[in-house]
């Protein structure tokens, strides 16, 4: 038995149909060739993927884990790189670190001179990082940066 359904096309392709539709069987040969190909590839997907809140928390904890690990390098690095900072430097960082700690901070997009002496200071580690990791999220990197600088500043700037 089979069952009817009705479909809606554009009023263009309604009229270019209508000329070769002589040629054409419209309801076998392409609406329900195009119904079967498109039911058949979400039952493929459904049978790759047959539980797909397990697989989308296992990617989401690996996301997570992949973030952790950049903000982490970005703090390892700012500690490092401390060491070799001015007064001014860590100035500038300091203004970073009030604006992402307070309540409307949340963007690098003011201290973008901050990100390019960053990006100069670490470009061959930020490589290596791109190349194992793919993507780079420059902002978790730098938040974590900053942080690292931070650690450093706030032990030794009241000794100044």
């Amino acid at each position: 038995m089979a069952q009817r359904i009705t479909i809606t096309i554009p009023d263009d392709l309604y009229d270019r149909l209508q000329v070769v539709k002589e040629k054409i069987n419209v309801s076998q040969a392409s609406c329900q060739g195009g119904i079967m190909n498109a039911v058949q590839l979400e039952e493929i997907k459904a049978a790759a993927i047959p539980d797909k809140e397990k697989l989308l928390a296992k990617l989401r904890l690996q996301r997570e884990e992949s973030i952790t690990g950049l903000r982490d390098a970005g703090e390892k690095a700012g500690i490092s790189d401390a060491a070799s900072m001015d007064y001014d430097d860590f100035i500038a960082v300091a203004a970073v670190y009030e604006n992402l700690h307070s309540a409307d901070g949340d963007s690098f997009s003011p201290y973008e001179e901050l990100r390019d002496s960053v990006i100069i200071w670490l470009e061959d580690e930020l490589n290596d990082w791109e190349k194992k990791f793919g993507k780079f999220d420059w902002e978790v990197y730098l938040r974590g940066w900053v942080d690292g600088v931070m650690g450093v500043w706030s032990g030794i700037k009241d000794e100044l």
